[in-house]
């Protein structure tokens, strides 16, 4: 190995430079002149000198006397070329390489485009090179490896492509070399492991895969090393503890896997900075970390690490930020986040965030003896149960609190109203019961206040008027009730805002409506709401989506709409909205999404709204329109599920009744024959009415806005014709496919048999439960297929199939030893999913829903054991004091073995 590097050295040495130095290209002979040519030369290249930097490169100053240029005394020979941010477009010229004395090349920050050239390599002086922040492509060119001098390069921010040259590594006397923010690809040469004097590696964002090399361990002097944001396999080389000067490493979104190297941190006493999170690590933190006394910043987040979480982490007194979220990381025996204690040794924590764990236990009250200058706390999307600790209005300058998606319990404390800089804060997900605290309007810095998805009940206090730098307010899915207060119109920096689904009532405020900086969302939809809908709502001219849907609104829909310029979902279903539709709405160009159905609205639909060409979605069902539907823009993609219960319209390009235009003449004629036509068509419309209750397509605007659209030759591509080696799952009314979207997305095809009704029943209903319930323990829908022949649910594949298969393995899965076994840690987990799911449905849904087939085998379990509920197609949706239309109740509904308790029962 060392005789191999003696004889690359000499090589590199002697004969690359011979090679450059006689190429035809360079001046054999260089003199005073020859530098001024290469700078014309150089000037020539440039297009566009936003700052004039040129203007005294001219044949009438010495070019010792331009802007940018240093010359040595003795010889007046350029040593430095400096135009660093001066805002140059153009090439760089390779006239560059007969500057033969030339040590300082600082093109940095400009626009420089093209190639590198390769004459650079003949600069034999060359000291530093920086070229970073530009446009340069290409490859870099392997003859830099000649440039032995050269001490600092920086091509950072460009996009060179190609491999990273492994004659770099012959460099030896490179200090710093920053390639980070390129395309470059390959693996890193092993060879840079024998730059002994480099101290800053940053390869950072390429496309760089391989493992890291095990020879980058014997650069003792390497403080930082940077090699985020690539594709770099295998694990951490443990030689990496060698690097006993190491402050700084950051490893982020890899595919890196296995244990952190338990020996990497034993001699890393400088480490101030470490960055390692969105990985696949595994086991336990090294306890030789928790001897980095020196560690500021230690991001260990979205990785597999598990076990307890180390109370080891006090002993880092000067830790300012710990990232640990996204993990497996447990409280271990005790009922209470010890972990949070042994913090308080911490005094200079910033930021903490352990969210999406496995930790349960109690909040102790210690947490009001953290760091005072806590600014973020994130513990959301774990199992921490009991109250919130009033102690936390201790913590003064935080800004940001997360404890959302937990099982807290109590009510709000009011000491959070002491924390005056709070800007965000996550309380949604958990089963926090009681009012808002009024004290919440005393934290003047409030930017996100997130409450949504508890059990909330009362009034919103009127004192939310106060938080005059609230940016986003969440109170949704709550049991709030009262009047919307006026004053949240004085939340003048509201940039979203969202009340749905509670038990609101009486006028949308108009100091509500004329927010004019929201620009994310107004929902107001599932209330009580009554009176027209204000004509302030014009005044939102940045806001995307307006979503106001049922509700009890009357009156117009005001022409003014059409100052909202930036709409693109407008949602007023579901209310008594009366008159035509405004043929203003053409002036929103950017709007995607119209949904009027389910109102009184009347008249002719406007022409105008085919020239909305970013429309994708239209429903106009359940009105009284009437006249000829328009035939351009949206309307060729439209069928008569938009229009349906419309009885005036008109249009067989839309599958609706054809349009008469009566001679006056032959009015006697004419007039049986419109009265037969007219029954023709009413009984037509009934038909299609009821073909459409039967086999409506379920598209992907029934479930969410942007889901993808599916075709049946891609079902059969995705399961390769319905093979049965993708069969994974039998039911009553039709098969489970595994299959692959074109996308590469993994799903489950659940196809019903159309032969069946009550397949096709069952179908209905469960797409009628699907499109309206949200909740983590729910199976989401991906998407649908309908058509009169067949019906199909394209649902995400779970990871690690079904409950059943852990409780009551087949014999098959016991001769071969394929015994799944669940703790009891797992089992507790997963009866509580299945209870929240159940609870949501019976409880928290926007209408009743009793599952009727809760079993095994309709519990999933996903990749971190999650629990999801599926299987609604027997289910009961209750609304109001009925059933829905698609329940029998004089069929015996469930699984044999197994009815659901109280089936008989009304809801």
């Amino acid at each position: 190995m060392t005789a191999l590097f003696f004889i690359s050295t000499l090589v590199h040495a002697f004969i690359i430079p011979c090679a450059v130095e006689s190429s035809p290209s360079l001046h054999p002979h260089t003199s005073n002149a020859t530098d001024e040519q290469a700078l014309f030369a150089f000037k020539s290249a440039i297009e566009y000198d936003q700052f004039n930097s040129f203007a005294t490169w001219t044949s009438n100053v010495s070019f010792c006397n331009w802007k940018g240029i240093s010359c040595s005394h003795r010889r007046q020979r350029v040593v430095s070329l400096n135009l660093s941010t001066v805002g140059l477009v153009g090439t760089i010229s390779p006239s560059l390489g007969n500057l033969s004395f030339l040590r300082i090349l600082d093109l940095s920050q400009n626009d420089l485009r093209g190639h590198i050239p390769h004459q650079l390599g003949s600069l034999s002086r060359l000291q530093i090179v920086y070229l970073y922040t530009n446009r340069l492509e290409g490859s870099i060119p392997t003859t830099l490896s000649a440039c032995h001098s050269i001490t600092h390069m920086s091509l950072w921010e460009n996009y060179l492509a190609g491999e990273i040259p492994s004659a770099l590594g012959f460099l030896p006397n490179l200090v710093s070399i920053r390639l980070g923010r390129n395309n470059l690809t390959g693996s890193i040469p092993d060879t840079l492991g024998n730059i002994s004097s480099l101290n800053y590696l940053d390869l950072d964002e390429n496309n760089l895969d391989g493992y890291i090399p095990w020879e980058l361990g014997m650069l003792s002097q390497l403080s930082h090393l940077r090699l985020a944001f690539n594709h770099l396999t295998g694990g951490i080389p443990s030689s990496l503890s060698n690097c006993t000067s190491l402050q700084g490493m950051s490893l982020i979104e890899n595919h890196l896997s296995g244990e952190i190297p338990t020996k990497l941190f034993s001699r890393t006493i400088h480490l101030t900075e470490l960055y390692m999170g969105a990985n696949n690590f595994s086991g336990r933190i090294p306890f030789t970390l928790f001897n980095c006394s020196q560690l500021q910043i230690l991001e260990l987040a979205d990785n597999r690490l598990s076990g307890i979480a180390p109370s080891e982490l006090g002993k880092l007194r000067r830790l300012e930020r710990l990232y640990l979220w996204g993990n497996q990381f447990t409280s271990g025996s005790t009922a209470s986040l010890s972990f949070l204690t042994a913090l308080i040794n911490c005094s200079l924590l910033r930021e903490i965030d352990y969210a999406h764990n496995h930790f349960t236990g109690h909040i102790p009250s210690s947490v009001g003896q953290l760091s005072t200058h806590l600014e973020l706390l994130g513990l959301d999307e774990n199992r921490i149960i009991g109250d919130i600790p009033s102690q936390i209005g201790n913590l003064t300058d935080l800004t940001m609190l997360g404890l959302g998606s937990n099982l807290l319990t109590g009510e709000i404390p009011s000491a959070i109203g002491l924390l005056q800089r709070l800007e965000r804060l996550y309380l949604e997900y958990n089963n926090l019961q009681g009012k808002i605290p009024m004290e919440i309007g005393q934290v003047k810095s409030l930017g996100l206040l997130a409450l949504h998805h508890n059990n909330i009940s009362g009034n919103i206090p009127d004192s939310l008027a106060h938080l005059q730098q609230l940016r986003y307010l969440f109170l949704d899915a709550n049991l709030l009730t009262g009047t919307i207060p006026s004053g949240l119109g004085e939340c003048r920096k509201l940039e979203a805002l969202d009340l749905s689904y509670n038990k609101l009532h009486g006028r949308i405020p108009p100091q509500l409506a004329a927010l004019t900086n929201l620009h994310s969302y107004f929902n107001l939809s599932n209330n009580f709401l009554e009176g027209p809908l204000p004509a302030e709502l014009s005044k939102m001219d940045k806001v995307q989506i307006i979503d106001i849907s049922a509700n009890q609104l009357t009156s117009f829909i005001p022409r003014a709409i059409e100052n909202c310029q930036a709409l693109e979902y407008l949602n007023f279903s579901f209310n008594k909205l009366e008159g035509p539709i405004p043929d203003s709405l053409e002036k929103l160009q950017y709007l995607k999404v119209i949904d009027f159905s389910s109102n009184n609205l009347s008249g002719r639909i406007p022409l105008t709204l085919e020239k909305l060409r970013a429309l994708q979605y239209l429903n106009l069902s359940i009105n009284k329109l009437s006249g000829e539907v328009p035939k351009d823009g949206v309307f060729k993609k439209l069928n008569a599920t938009s229009f349906t219960r419309n009885l005036g319209l008109c249009g067989p390009w839309v599958m609706l009744p054809p349009c008469f235009a009566p001679n006056r003449h032959l009015k006697s004629v004419f007039i049986p024959i419109g009265i037969a036509v007219f029954v023709i068509c009413s009984v037509v419309m009934f038909s299609l009415w009821r073909c459409y209750v039967r086999t409506r397509s379920m598209t992907l605007q029934t479930f969410e806005i942007g889901a993808p659209k599916i075709t049946f030759q891609e079902l059969l591509i995705a399961t390769d014709g319905f093979n049965e080696a993708n069969l994974i799952g039998v039911g009553s009314f039709g098969k489970v496919f595994r299959g692959a979207l074109r996308d590469g997305t993994m799903v489950a095809i659940k196809v019903l048999n159309i032969l069946d009704e009550y397949a096709r029943k069952s179908f209905d209903r469960e797409c009628n439960v699907l499109r309206r319930v949200r909740h983590r323990n729910l199976l989401k829908i991906i998407t649908s297929y309908s058509d009169p022949d067949r019906k199909a649910l394209i649902f995400p594949l779970v990871a690690n199939g079904s409950l059943d298969k852990y409780l009551y393995p087949a014999g098959d899965e016991i001769s071969q030893g394929q015994l799944f076994q669940l703790d009891l840690i797992q089992r507790l987990s997963i009866a509580m999913d299945v209870a929240q799911g159940m609870e949501y449905l019976h409880h928290r849904c926007f209408a009743q829903v009793i599952h009727c087939d809760l079993k095994p085998s309709n519990v999933l379990l996903g990749e971190d054991m999650t629990a999801y509920l599926i299987d609604f197609g027997i289910s009961r949706l209750c609304l109001g004091n009925s059933t829905d239309s698609y329940t029998s109740t004089h069929i015996l509904k469930g699984s044999i073995g197994y009815i659901a308790p109280g089936l008989s029962s009304i809801c």
